[in-house]
């Protein structure tokens, strides 16, 4: 079972590491302040809401971005 589990929650990992990367590049282009997650979805060629199944909240988004480049 926790291999089944593992192979299924790999594309969603993928999909939160290109969401937190487009937010990295809205941040770039717009400024943080003006970067939203239509801007994001937008450089990812998705909906908005495929944005919100994945990550719940504009603030989670936020956070995913912040520690993405504290970390890096």
């Amino acid at each position: 079972m926790e291999v089944g589990t593992t192979v299924k929650n790999q594309p969603r990992a993928d999909y939160i590491s290109s969401i937190v990367e487009a937010g990295t590049a809205a941040c770039r282009l717009y400024g943080p302040t003006k970067t939203n997650v239509v801007d994001i979805a937008r450089l990812l060629g998705k909906s908005p809401a495929s944005v919100y199944k994945i990550i719940p909240s504009k603030a989670a988004i936020w956070d995913a971005i912040a520690g993405n480049f504290f970390r890096n």
